[in-house]
């Protein structure tokens, strides 16, 4: 257990300097009271849900004992995914700007529900669409990626399922320069 408390202080120092590289305040609050936790304290804690394979909210709750209520907790970490997205950006346009001259492109499906579901699925309705594979028939979304031959991720997009994977390549990759391996759905 001390040892994930260490994890998560150099976590919390890595990104608080990240934050203030982005100027992101510390304590947003739209209305209400100042939140307990700062920003960088609920993006640590959800890189260390996720990186640490711990198994719930409530298991990372007792873990790190914040200084709230556990329903704030979870408030806090919903919150999180705008200041994940932005600190994923800076990396990405960091390693796209240091890129290997080979890349690679290609999309994998992401169902978001089974087909039987799919008119209620509520989640997703404004992204999510049908779409056809290989594999199939799907309701869901579609994770575009294209990486260095360093292994370094340069660019990604999450699309709705229907989308044309040409169109998104060129809008992905525009900024990138060199060798791009792709297979025969971007031509």
């Amino acid at each position: 257990m001390n040892y994930t408390i260490t994890i998560f202080n150099t976590l919390k120092t890595i990104v608080s300097r990240i934050c203030s590289i982005l100027k992101i305040n510390e304590r947003e609050h739209p209305k209400g009271r100042k939140p307990t936790l700062t920003n960088s304290e609920a993006v640590s804690a959800a890189i260390l849900w996720r990186k640490q394979n711990i198994g719930s909210k409530k298991s990372l709750y007792e873990l790190l004992e914040p200084p709230c209520s556990y329903n704030r907790f979870v408030v806090h970490l919903k919150r999180v995914g705008v200041y994940l997205a932005r600190i994923i950006a800076l990396f990405l346009q960091h390693f796209s700007a240091h890129a290997h001259l080979v890349k690679f492109t290609d999309s994998t499906d992401i169902p978001v529900c089974l087909a039987k579901n799919a008119r209620r699925h509520r989640i997703m309705r404004g992204l999510a669409a049908w779409s056809r594979t290989g594999k199939g028939s799907f309701y869901g979304l579609k994770l575009h990626l294209s990486g260095g031959a360093d292994g370094r991720v340069l660019a990604l997009r999450l699309t709705p399922g229907n989308s044309d994977d040409r169109g998104v390549f060129r809008r992905m990759n525009e900024k990138l320069r060199g060798l791009f391996i792709a297979d025969a759905g971007y031509l």
